[in-house]
């Protein structure tokens, strides 16, 4: 993997993926975030089994390729860092960044470690009113527990009922449960 890219934009779009990293994580590879490299689309992944979030950006690419970096060390050194372009190469699992004068190298773990990102397939997209989707979620998300084994206690349910006329958000940790439901008029949801 061989590519230079804005150092600007690239540590906007790394904070982003890093969101969904998890930095307590014993499993070292979901503490890292994934760069996979094609033509001249660099796309940055970061997913803990919970949470997943994908950012891409437009680089010179000159050789395609992936792998899992540590993130917020690499998010460390180029928020210090004062020029435009960074330019980065791949020697095994070693990632190798230039900027300006500056040579850093990160140890990395390969993108096979990585876990696979969730593909949707369309059959359940459907468009939301942004506002309620937010609120849903604030009114609910008290209720759960991240930190649970039971990864489904971690969450807040989303359920449309009688021909998507109503919305509903639920969580639950066992002890607390909170439930909010949505009325939407003239929008048809699946």
């Amino acid at each position: 993997m061989k590519f230079s890219c804005s150092r600007e934009l690239l540590l906007k779009n790394l904070h982003l993926a890093q969101r969904a990293t998890d930095a307590k994580n014993r499993t070292p590879v979901l503490r890292n975030v994934l760069f996979e490299l094609s033509g001249n689309r660099l796309s940055m992944v970061g997913y803990d089994h919970r949470i997943g979030i994908k950012a891409d950006i437009e680089c010179v690419g000159e050789e395609d390729g992936k792998i899992t970096v540590p993130c917020p060390l690499v998010i460390e050194v180029l928020s210090v860092m004062m020029e435009k372009t960074v330019y980065f190469s791949l020697d095994d699992t070693v990632l190798h960044m230039e900027c300006g004068r500056s040579r850093y190298n990160f140890n990395c773990i390969p993108a096979e470690d990585f876990p696979p990102f969730p593909k949707s397939e369309g059959k359940d997209v459907f468009d939301m009113d942004k506002k309620m989707l937010e609120q849903g979620i604030k009114q609910t998300v008290f209720a759960t527990n991240p930190d649970d084994a039971r990864i489904f206690m971690g969450g807040v349910l989303m359920k449309t009922e009688k021909d998507g006329k109503i919305v509903r958000f639920v969580a639950t940790d066992g002890r607390r449960f909170a439930m909010r439901v949505f009325v939407v008029e003239g929008q048809q949801l699946p």
